[in-house]
Order: C-alpha cells, then sequence, then structure tokens
C-alpha cells in the first residue's frame, strides 16, 4: 500500500520489521533498535503475532488506536457543549486526510494520541468533579502515552489547565489545601513512576540512549530550520483539510462567547496554540508529527453547535428554547440592535458553509486518493526476486524495508532501521552495521536508494568485498548476494 502523495511508507516499514523481529524473540534495545519508547514496538508485535499478514495487522493496529482517540474527542465535546458537540467534533476529525492517513499507516502517534487525548478527557471529568482516583487515572494514561511516544509531552498544557481549573474549583466548594496537595502528589506518582518502573527494568542503559540521547543527537544532527518548519505545516494543513482551520477559528470565537463554561474552550484553543508553536520549534520535523494537531482543531470547531441553539448574550448555564423567530420579534419589540445580532446568529451557518466548500474541493478528494494502490514496479520486482532467490527463514538487508516485507524476509536485528535520522545521528556507525552482517550472515543485499535511507560508506565497502554483486532487474539498484549453490538456477548470477 502506497500513501501517495502525502506520506512516506518508511517508518510504517521499520515498525512492522521491527515488531516481526520482537515477535521472533529478539530483544527490544538490545537487538532491535527502537527511538520510541517500551510500550510501542511490544504492542504493535501483539498484533502482528494474532494476524498472518504484518501490514494488514498494523493497520488494524492503527485503526484501533485511532478509534480510541475518536472516543476520546467524542467524550471531551460532548462533556463542553452538548448535545450535538461529541459526534459532530468526532465526525470532523474523522473524515480529516491527516488523521484518516495515520490512523491506517503504521506510526507512533496514533497510539500515542489516542492515550493521551483519553488522559484529557479524563482530567476534564477530574475539572468537573475532582476525585482523586480519576485525578490517578490521568496519570497513567499520561504515561502510558509517552511510553508509545515522548511527543506526548504535547498534551501537557491541556493536562495541566483542566487539573488546576478543577482545583480552583475544588476550592471554592470547600476542599482544604492538604486534600488538593494529596491530588497533585498522586498525579504526579501516577504519571511519573510507570515510566521510572519500565526504565528500570527494560534495557535502562540502551533505553536511555536509543530513545533519549537518541533524539538530543538527531536535533544537534538536523538543526532547526524555522522557515521549512513553516512551510511543511502549511502545506499539511493547506493540502490535507484547510476547511478545519477555519472551522476551529470560528469555532473558538463562538464557544469563547456563548459556550456553557467559556473556561473549556480556552483550554482548547490554548493547547492548538502551544501545539503550534512545538510544532514550529521540532526538529527533525515530519509529517506525521502534525497529527496531534487535529484534535483540538476539531474540539474547537465542535464549539458552532453552540451558536445554533444559544442566543446571543452572556452564558446563564442553561439552554435557551424559543425558537428563532420568536427571539427576532423579542429583539425588534424591545428596539435591540439587529445587525451585529443577526451577523453573531448567523455567523456559525456561514462557517460551516465554508467548511463544506473547502471540504468537498480539498478534503474529499484527499480521502479518496490516499488509499488508491498506486503500481511500484521496482519495489515489487525486487520482492518478487528476493523471494526467487533467498529461501524462506533467510535474513536481507533492505534500504527499502517494504521490499523486504513483500518477500516475506526478515532484516538482520540492528539493520531493520536504515533511516537517514538514525545515520545522522551517529546511531548506525559502520562497525555496527557490519556487526549484524557477521552474525546473521544475510542472503541478499539490496540498496535502492530511498531518499530516508542512509548507510555508512565503509560498510558499502564491505558489502563490496564480502559479497558478490549480480546484475538487477531493476536500474540503478545494487543487489549483492551470498554465494548460494542455486542462484544461476533461479535466474541470479
Amino acid at each position: 500500500m502506497t500513501y501517495a502523495p502525502y506520506a512516506s511508507d518508511s517508518d510504517e516499514g521499520i515498525y512492522t520489521l521491527s515488531a516481526l523481529l520482537l515477535v521472533k524473540g529478539h530483544a527490544l534495545f538490545g537487538d532491535v533498535f527502537s527511538s520510541q519508547p517500551a510500550l510501542f514496538l511490544p504492542s504493535l508485535a501483539v498484533a502482528v503475532r494474532l494476524v498472518d499478514d504484518p501490514l494488514t495487522a498494523g493497520h488494524l493496529y492503527q485503526a484501533l488506536w485511532g478509534a480510541v482517540a475518536l472516543i476520546g474527542v467524542y467524550w471531551l465535546a460532548w462533556d463542553a457543549y452538548r448535545p450535538l458537540a461529541g459526534p459532530l467534533a468526532a465526525a470532523l476529525l474523522a473524515v480529516t486526510p491527516g488523521f484518516l492517513l495515520y490512523a491506517h499507516a503504521v506510526v507512533a502517534e496514533t497510539p500515542m494520541l489516542g492515550l493521551c487525548v483519553l488522559a484529557v478527557a479524563v482530567a476534564q471529568a477530574c475539572y468537573r468533579l475532582p476525585r482523586r482516583r480519576t485525578v490517578a487515572l490521568a496519570g497513567v494514561l499520561l504515561a502510558a502515552g509517552t511510553e508509545m511516544k515522548l511527543l506526548s509531552v504535547a498534551v501537557v498544557p491541556p493536562l495541566a489547565l483542566l487539573l488546576l481549573g478543577g482545583a480552583w474549583r475544588g476550592r471554592r466548594a470547600g476542599r482544604s489545601r492538604a486534600a488538593l496537595a494529596a491530588d497533585a502528589g498522586t498525579f504526579v506518582l501516577a504519571s511519573v513512576a510507570p515510566i521510572l518502573l519500565v526504565l528500570a527494568v527494560v534495557a535502562p542503559a540502551d533505553q536511555v540512549r536509543q530513545v533519549f540521547l537518541f533524539h538530543l543527537a538527531a536535533s544537534r544532527a538536523l538543526p532547526l530550520d524555522p522557515a521549512l518548519n513553516w512551510d511543511r505545516l502549511g502545506g499539511f494543513l493547506s493540502r490535507y483539510d484547510p476547511g478545519l482551520l477555519v472551522l476551529a477559528s470560528g469555532g473558538a470565537v463562538v464557544g469563547l462567547r456563548r459556550a456553557r463554561d467559556r473556561y473549556l474552550p480556552l483550554v482548547y484553543a490554548l493547547w492548538a496554540l502551544a501545539q503550534f508553536v512545538f510544532l514550529l520549534r521540532y526538529h527533525p520535523l515530519a509529517q506525521h508529527q502534525f497529527l496531534p494537531l487535529l484534535p483540538p482543531l476539531a474540539l474547537l470547531s465542535a464549539a458552532l453547535v453552540t451558536g445554533l441553539d444559544r442566543a446571543p448574550g452572556p452564558s446563564t448555564g442553561r439552554r435557551t428554547a424559543a425558537p428563532l423567530f420568536a427571539r427576532q420579534t423579542a429583539n425588534a419589540a424591545h428596539g435591540r440592535p439587529r445587525g451585529r445580532g443577526r451577523f453573531a446568529r448567523w455567523w456559525p451557518a456561514l462557517a460551516v458553509a465554508a467548511y463544506a466548500a473547502l471540504l468537498c474541493v480539498r478534503a474529499l478528494p484527499a480521502d479518496a486518493s490516499l488509499f488508491v494502490r498506486e503500481p511500484m514496479p521496482r519495489r515489487a520486482a525486487l520482492s518478487a526476486l528476493l523471494d526467487r532467490v533467498t529461501r524462506p527463514g533467510d535474513v536481507v538487508v533492505c534500504d527499502d524495508p517494504m521490499v523486504a516485507l513483500g518477500a516475506r524476509r526478515l532484516a538482520p536485528p540492528g539493520l531493520e532501521d536504515l533511516s537517514l535520522v538514525r545515520a545522522a545521528a551517529g546511531y548506525l556507525t559502520a562497525p555496527e552495521a557490519i556487526a549484524a552482517p557477521r552474525r546473521y550472515r544475510p542472503a541478499a543485499i539490496v540498496l535502492s536508494h530511498p531518499p530516508q535511507a542512509a548507510l555508512p560508506p565503509a560498510y558499502l565497502s564491505w558489502i563490496a568485498w564480502r559479497y558478490r554483486r549480480v546484475p538487477s532487474p531493476v536500474p540503478q539498484v545494487y543487489l549483492s548476494l551470498r554465494a548460494f549453490p542455486n542462484c544461476r538456477q533461479n535466474g541470479v548470477g
């Protein structure tokens, strides 16, 4: 499956190969390199073990976490605005091409997002009614999201705002400072203790090196380019679903004026703003890292329903049931100005109309194109070749992991991730790259030179010395084979 022209499937191939290696019994952080924390690849490996086709397993795994994120967004909007906001927010998020794509393609952001959105929803429940067990649950969900991907730091602002707001409300209701301090301690313990426990139990030294120090090294090797980040963020929003940004802007205005509790749309607006700033400063930045920006935009957009069932004016906590014509008559009878009232009344409808137009022009065509199977003759030819010239159970080295997966072959542990970022950060050196083939003796090496991959030059020299290069049926591909007695009869050599 190719997610063209918007996304690369390089990460999908790397993660799926890594999960397959875990299923075969290789150790996480020891044999298998992982730049993600300790929960992501093992949970993906469970799905791979349960489903025969590893790529299908990965897609089902992502769809499950996408559904979890939708449930969290539904819950948040339903609680904040009611009655139609829950299904509206979930639907807006579900049809956004960026969300639809990464609720299918295998990336670590989707399970992280599902758990973190649930954490925010539980924190909002704490804001409504502070209880220590719900505070603890919010902390545990945040810890679980962090163990999927460190990008969970993006949901700390809304979590903090909701928990602090709940503490303020609790203080006004008579809760003691000691009780509030115990709540804060419970949240910190519930969110930090599981992370420290996993760090202590699962290969602590290698985990620190691969998860924490690796990202620091990558940020130094690939420095921040603000103009490039602006370009990528703007391209993501304009290419996928610009209407969602328009709708969120209108929803923020309406929600801050008319919501039953105006603090909640304020939290969502600050969540979106913090996410924008974070992404503009994050490096190296990839497209799938924009995914956490979408839930707060959907939540702000859902605030438009408050403009459809409430009269203008300050929030009273009760819904106005009078029909539109009766309110217009009352306004006229009392001599109230009609111009601004009419604009405020019809503003939600105008925003929805603009969104609908952009949805038809941009979002729905993008949705339709995401999962069209595009012909990949080079990749298909290389996978077919590997299937012919290697045996089931052989390992192969491929700088395009989808070639190995297409042939149902594994990569040698340590060489499942040949990404450019790993090489640039210095976490794939020539001695490390050479040690894996010496130990596992891959049957073939296929270098098709995708832009996301890189190999140390000394490793390429070692390949030329140890492996026999043969003509490739695909132009501009380096193909080397270990000596097989049946290579010639299989059509190679």
